[in-house]
This record gives structure tokens, C-alpha cells and sequence, in this order.
């Protein structure tokens, strides 16, 4: 059995840019990872062939990134055998923190672990674009610069300490309707809407102290008045000492940074008392590996 934890994800900074000729949206993003993860047990199947999947999910099984990534990956490596895939799940689905790509992501490298078989970073790189556009970040750096439609990644030093705060308001934005909802907006001919990515401004921000980041969510503007619980929770956080505190992805998620791990904590129990679903966390250094162990355990947590 070969265990992996998929971590959930926070954008610092997301800014979209104009739709593309493909139909997808340019962004200007900084990923970080976060020790919120899911985890996944890998065992080989003698007896049967393809995948199976146990856990709790809010999708049939076909449409599962976990099992599109396996399947692909056992046929990319010409594998004739099953695997049992057993997730416990701790991510918030459709909250913005890249659950489902996590998951597809640690399927892959569990995959490579258990059966002893690497494809090489260009093959799995490609698999894991084939499954979704933030699937590749989660083999990668635990913080990068993403650019392009999501799929341009370049690393970045992880920085001094941070802890966060994950608030899950209690109802899922597809990121479907959240395109929707920021294309309305920019219908206006009148309407600015930023052209060239600020690339090297985002990547001059990073070395400012986490105080004076200038960062900000697109999604954020036109999503409240739809879902006025988004500035509620964020002017909570907010109100209690955060360093940032903000949207992550197209939400639900809201997250707020701290640099005292205590005082994140103090901030997720005050908030889990009044009744919200708040999650304490550390901001990774690096991306979890799988283990054979309990032992995998202690690196993420």
C-alpha cells in the first residue's frame, strides 16, 4: 500500500485577463500549498483491471480526476492491472482550493510509487495538463507563478513562514458560474479589462513583507453581490489580525495569513465556535511525497 496526501491550494494573487481564441481566460496567479490535504491509499489488484474508487465525492466515478488520471496513467505505462484507490477527503469540493486537481496529482505520484515505474516529468507533466489546467502546479513547487490559461508554471522560494486560515462559508461557486458571472461584468465596451500580464509586478511583490503584498482576486467584486456571505467571512478575518485575507480561486474558500501559527489557530477556533467551518493550516515549503508508512503522516498536518 502506498499512502499521499494532496494538499489544498490558496491563490495569492489572481488576476484574469481577457478570454482566449481557445475559450479560456488568461490569469496571472501565485499559487501557494497549503498543509490542508486529503489523503490517498494506492493498492495493486491481482484479481480485477481498471480502477476502483472509494470515498465520498460529489461526481460519478468516470467523471472523478482521480480515476481519469489513474486510467491514463496505467495506459501511458502500459500496465495491465488494477489499483484500489481509498480517499479520505478534507478539502472542500468547489471552494476554489484545488481539490480535485490535488487529488488527480497525488493519483499520479502514488501510481509511480506503487508500481516502481517512472514516466518521466514531460509524460506525467502531460497526463496531469490532460486532466486539468492546475493539475500540473501539484507535481511541481509548493509556490509558483501561474500564467498563460493556468498551465505556465515557474517555481518560486516558498518565503518566510506563513499559517492561514480556511473558511468554508458553507456553499459551493462552480467555476463555470464564476466565469460567467465576471464575463457579465465586463460586457460594458467601457469596461477595463487588463490586457498585459503584470508578471514581473506580482513577482516584485513577493519580496515585500506578507503586510504589504498588493495582491487581490478578480473573482472577488463580482461574486460578492452574489454571494454576500464571501465579504462577511473575509471582513471577519480581516477584523482579527490578518496579514492578507482574501478569495481563493473562484471560491467558496476564504483564507486569511498569519505569521504566528498560534494566533492562526486562536482564529480557526473563534470561528468554528460562532458557528463557521474554518480550517487552521501551514503554508508549505514543499509538496508532500508518498510514503509507505504511518510516517507519511507527520509531513503534512
Amino acid at each position: 500500500m502506498v499512502a499521499v496526501h494532496a494538499p489544498a491550494k490558496l491563490n495569492l494573487h489572481l488576476q484574469v485577463l481577457e478570454k482566449r481564441p481557445d475559450g479560456f481566460h488568461g490569469i496571472v496567479s501565485v499559487f501557494q500549498a497549503v498543509s490542508l490535504a486529503d489523503r490517498l491509499e494506492l493498492r495493486s489488484l491481482k484479481a480485477t483491471r481498471g480502477v476502483e474508487l472509494h470515498g465520498s465525492f460529489d461526481c460519478p466515478p468516470h467523471a472523478n480526476t482521480i480515476v481519469r488520471a489513474a486510467e491514463a496513467w496505467l495506459e501511458a505505462a502500459r500496465i495491465d492491472a488494477g489499483v484500489e484507490i481509498r480517499v479520505e477527503k478534507r478539502v472542500p469540493a468547489g471552494a476554489g482550493l484545488g481539490g480535485g486537481s490535488s487529488d488527480a496529482a497525488a493519483a499520479l505520484k502514488g501510481l509511480e510509487t506503487l508500481f516502481g515505474l517512472g514516466l518521466g516529468d514531460a509524460a506525467l507533466s502531460e497526463i496531469a495538463r490532460g486532466i486539468g489546467s492546475d493539475v500540473p502546479f501539484f507535481l511541481g513547487a509548493a509556490r509558483a507563478l501561474v500564467t498563460g490559461r493556468g498551465e505556465i508554471l515557474e517555481p518560486l522560494e516558498p518565503g518566510r513562514s506563513l499559517y492561514a486560515v480556511i473558511v468554508d462559508p458553507g456553499f459551493p461557486i462552480r467555476t463555470p458560474e464564476a466565469y460567467r458571472v465576471l464575463d457579465a461584468s465586463r460586457s460594458d465596451p467601457e469596461a477595463a479589462i487588463p490586457i498585459d500580464p503584470p508578471v514581473a509586478l506580482v513577482k516584485e511583490a513577493l519580496r515585500l513583507s506578507p503586510r504589504d503584498w498588493p495582491f487581490r482576486n478578480d473573482f472577488l467584486e463580482v461574486l460578492s453581490p452574489v454571494h454576500p456571505g464571501l465579504e462577511a467571512v473575509i471582513g471577519r478575518l480581516r477584523s482579527r489580525g490578518a496579514v492578507l485575507a482574501g478569495l481563493s480561486g473562484s471560491g467558496s474558500a476564504c483564507f486569511a495569513l498569519y505569521e504566528d501559527r498560534a494566533e492562526a489557530g486562536r482564529t480557526a477556533t473563534a470561528l468554528s465556535g460562532e458557528g463557521l467551518s474554518a480550517f487552521s493550516c501551514a503554508a508549505l515549503a514543499r509538496l508532500p511525497e508518498p510514503g509507505y508508512n504511518s510516517a507519511l503522516d507527520s509531513a503534512v498536518g
